[in-house]
């Protein structure tokens, strides 16, 4: 099976003041959805492990067109979408409980050698997999996010151990949270992105002291950025707000 089709129901901790679904929560479905679509597909992360490799997320864009709030069900749709030298590709469509299609993501991975912490090409046993199974495949990530020229926030953070993920770095949602929490209240308690781009540029590991910056670009656009103690730029992302 190369489509999987996974239901979730938005729990207390799921959503924010505004009574909608938070993004965090948004990405950890995608990632579940994602972790169950491999493992019907026969290649659990436990496989890759076995030789030395493990998934990273590259970089995601995510389009989100109306929220559902507490109690309401989402359901989310994905597949692998093709893949080429060094970049899988997966899609992702999430619906309500009425089937309208609400929200849409493109994402690129790579696979990183566990021992070395390298990018590697796309192992060659999990080429044959990238098809879309009939699916219409989303438009590829295209474009640059532009950096932070200036600073309008910030916000620390120390990676501790529940932060973790089976490689032994940052799990993925967690970027989500803590480019948000660098922006000020009255931006997250009246508005609601709407159009999120994220880079993973680099990973994160227990103890790591980060920095999550961000610069209000425009009256409905913000930039951000996690840099690590010494500097290096972890995440660089833009998101569009309604």
């Amino acid at each position: 099976m190369l489509v999987t089709t996974e239901t979730f129901k938005v729990k207390t901790n799921e959503i924010g003041v505004n009574q909608k679904v938070t993004i965090p929560a948004l990405a950890n479905f995608m990632q579940e959805a994602a972790r169950t679509n491999v493992m019907e597909m026969g290649i659990p992360t436990s496989r890759l492990a076995e030789k030395g490799l493990a998934w990273v997320l590259s970089r995601l864009q995510l389009e989100v067109f109306d929220y559902v709030g507490q109690g309401e069900k989402l359901k989310i749709k994905t597949w692998p979408s093709g893949s080429d030298k060094y970049y899988f590709y997966r899609d992702f469509r999430i619906y309500n409980a009425n089937e309208e299609l609400i929200g849409r993501a493109s994402s690129n991975w790579i696979a990183i050698d566990l021992v070395k912490r390298q990018l590697v090409k796309v192992p060659e046993f999990l080429k044959d997999l990238t098809v879309n199974a009939g699916e219409e495949p989303l438009p590829r990530i295209s474009g640059k996010i532009k950096p932070l020229s200036e600073i309008h926030g910030e916000h620390a953070i120390k990676v501790k151990w529940h932060y973790l993920d089976e490689a032994r770095h940052t799990n993925n949602s967690y970027y989500f949270l803590w480019i948000l929490d660098a922006l000020p209240r009255e931006m997250l308690d009246n508005q609601l992105p709407k159009k999120l781009d994220m880079m993973f540029k680099a990973e994160s590991v227990y103890d790591d002291q980060l920095l999550s910056k961000y610069q209000k670009k425009a009256e409905l656009e913000t930039l951000h950025s996690i840099e690590n103690s010494e500097g290096k730029e972890l995440i660089r992302a833009s998101v569009e707000w309604v």
